[in-house]
This record gives structure tokens, C-alpha cells and sequence, in this order.
């Protein structure tokens, strides 16, 4: 009985921790991505002025809110002279309606107020793992270096090593005021035939205006792909809490029919005080069903902490950062109905053998 109650919770264990680790993949699932109102970006090899790339990307039928963000490359300059790898400078303009509500997970998002303030991504913190929110870094950009208040810290999947700041004080620090590297726009229409067409339309544009275009990135691809990804690690778990719970449930069908044969004369008793065939199959499958909220109960207390564990290791493994913690209310009420089910279907046959045993037959049963 212990055997079966302890393979029935690793089981639901192991299935609530798959629903709470998916909870916590949605909830970590695009960090700045999913703050982003627009529906591409035109990357571009150097800097061009903003009214330039503005006018030709507005060309475009269908395209409706356009903002050019600058850019850079840089890298952080250490106490010591030494100097970390090369990293992508985003510069987003301070009062921007194309990225909104994002929610680091460390510190603070860029203020329209800040300066020489800077956030970075979680691959940028893996490079320089001593950095924390409130230091004050070194960058070179474009051969010049300048401090930075490290302000926050987003978690962005699958992206590059990259860094935030204000694109004003960006622009008048490595004198590229009015100039920008990057393009981003949404459609009127904003399903997927749409955005392509506007893409290959404005890259179009951009190209036969002069513009030397580098990186094209549509933002539902992305979120497709980060989700897919995703999607395989939760299907791999919930495959191995299925294969708990099958191994569980034929366990419990074992142990309740050997419990009906070492029961067996008690039942004949039961049988000759008047219990009917009907209370004898509520018995024994009501006892199975017990077994089932037992191991539910044991399931969800063993799931919240392998769920923790295996949040922060899937996270780094996969995404040099822990995931958020994130628990599923619907997991744990799905795996009691599935449990309370299982043990039920799984006590049926014990059940019938037991309501059909007559009182001769029990009584005399050694």
C-alpha cells in the first residue's frame, strides 16, 4: 500500500511540477518581448538620420506608428583596464509608444528622466556575473568610454546580449543626435499576412533608398519560436508524469485486489450481517478513491519544491537565467480530479470480484 501511495504521488508530483514549471515559462516566457507594441524591426548597418528612415518605412500602405531607435555596439571596460566581449547598445527613445509596462527582474525599467542609466539582459549579466543593480559600469562605445548606473535587469529568451538606455542621452554622448540603426513599426491590420507584406514592402523601400538594411525581425516569430521551445520541455515532463501514473494506477489495482483476497472472510461477514453487493463495491472502491486524495495530497506538498528546483535549473541550463516562480492552481485541481478518477477506474475490477463473492464462499475462504 505504501509502494503504490508513494508511485501515485511522484506521479501527481511529477505532473503538477510539469503545469507549474509551464506556468512559470509563460510567465518568463519573452521579458522585454512581450512589453513590445510593435510588430517588426529593420536593423541597419550604420547609423542614418531618423526623418530619412521615417519617410521611407512611412511609404509603406498599411504601416501606421513608426519610431527609429538608435544603436550601437559596446563593450564594458574593467577597473583593471581589461575589456569583456562585444554587446548590442538598443537606445530607445525616453517617451516611446512602441515598448511599454516592462517588468524587470531586478530593479527598475528606464525612466524618461534618466541619463547615463542602463539595463541589461540576463546574457549580459552572465558575461560580467560581479555586475548587480546599482553598480557603475564602464562602456566603450564607438572607441569612447563613459559610466553607467546599472538600474534593472530583464530576462529576455533566446536573445542576444543586450542593453537598454535613453536614446537622448545616447544621441548627444556619441554624437549621433537625429540619427538612428534601428526601424520599428506596427501594421493597421496586425495578422501575419499583413506584417510580411509591410516588411518586405519597407525593406523595399529602404533598400532602393539607400538604406543598408542588416536584420529583419518579425515579433510574432520570435514568440512562436520562444513558445515551441518551451513546449517541448513541458510535453517531456508531462510524458514522465504519465508514465508515474500509469505505473501507479496498475500498482493500486494490484494492491486492491490482494486487499480484497486477505479481506476476503471479512467480507462474507459483512455479507451475512445484510451488507448488500452494492455497499461491499462502494466500500472497496471508495477505499481506492481514499488512496487517490492521499496521494494528491502528498503529490502537491512534494511539487512545490522539485517545482522551485527544476525552475531554476531549466532555467539556466536553457536560458543562463532562473525562471520565475510560478505556481498552477489548475494543475493541482486537474491531477485531484485525474487521481480521484484513476483510483476509482483502478479499484473497479477489485470491486466486482469482492460485490460477487457470496457468503459460503467468503466464510469458509482460508
Amino acid at each position: 500500500m505504501l509502494f503504490t501511495l508513494g508511485v501515485l504521488s511522484i506521479g501527481g508530483a511529477l505532473f503538477i511540477t510539469a503545469m507549474n514549471v509551464s506556468a512559470s515559462m509563460n510567465t518568463s516566457s519573452a521579458g522585454v518581448i512581450k512589453s513590445y507594441r510593435f510588430d517588426a524591426s529593420i536593423g541597419f548597418a550604420r547609423p542614418y538620420k531618423n526623418a530619412e528612415i521615417e519617410e521611407s518605412v512611412k511609404k509603406v500602405p498599411g504601416i501606421k506608428d513608426v519610431e527609429v531607435w538608435g544603436g550601437s555596439e559596446a563593450l564594458t571596460v574593467h577597473a583593471d583596464g581589461m575589456s569583456g566581449d562585444y554587446f548590442k547598445v538598443v537606445a530607445i527613445p525616453s517617451g516611446s509608444k512602441l515598448v511599454t509596462s516592462v517588468e524587470p527582474n531586478e530593479g527598475r525599467w528606464l525612466a524618461s528622466e534618466d541619463t547615463n542609466a542602463v539595463v541589461l539582459n540576463q546574457r549580459v549579466l552572465h558575461m560580467e556575473p560581479d555586475t548587480k543593480v546599482g553598480d557603475t559600469i564602464t562602456l566603450r562605445i564607438n572607441g569612447k568610454d563613459s559610466g553607467w548606473k546599472v538600474v534593472g535587469v530583464v530576462q529576455e529568451m533566446m536573445s542576444e546580449p543586450k542593453v537598454y538606455v535613453n536614446q537622448e542621452y545616447f544621441q548627444e554622448l556619441t554624437g549621433q543626435k537625429g540619427l538612428g540603426q534601428n526601424v520599428v513599426f506596427t501594421t493597421e491590420n496586425r495578422d501575419s499576412k499583413s506584417i510580411e507584406f509591410a516588411i518586405r514592402d519597407a525593406e523595399k523601400n529602404l533598400n532602393s533608398d539607400g538604406f543598408e538594411t542588416t536584420s529583419v525581425v518579425k515579433v510574432d516569430d520570435v514568440r512562436k519560436q520562444i513558445d515551441g521551445h518551451l513546449l517541448i520541455l513541458a510535453v517531456m515532463l508531462i510524458m514522465m508524469s504519465v508514465l508515474g501514473v500509469v505505473v501507479g494506477g496498475l500498482g493500486l489495482s494490484t494492491t486492491m485486489s490482494v486487499n480484497v483476497l486477505e479481506r476476503t472472510r471479512e467480507i462474507g461477514v459483512m455479507r451475512a450481517v445484510g451488507a448488500s453487493t452494492r455497499s461491499i463495491f462502494r466500500i472497496i472502491v471508495g477505499e481506492g478513491v481514499l488512496i487517490g486524495l492521499l496521494s494528491w495530497v502528498f503529490a502537491a506538498a512534494i511539487a512545490a519544491p522539485v517545482s522551485i528546483y527544476i525552475s531554476y535549473m531549466f532555467g539556466i541550463a536553457f536560458f543562463e537565467t532562473p525562471l520565475k516562480i510560478a505556481l498552477s492552481p489548475t494543475g493541482v485541481f486537474i491531477w485531484l480530479v485525474l487521481a480521484m478518477l484513476f483510483a476509482a477506474l483502478s479499484s473497479l475490477y477489485p470491486a466486482y470480484n469482492a460485490s460477487r463473492m457470496s457468503v459460503r464462499e467468503a466464510l469458509s475462504y482460508e
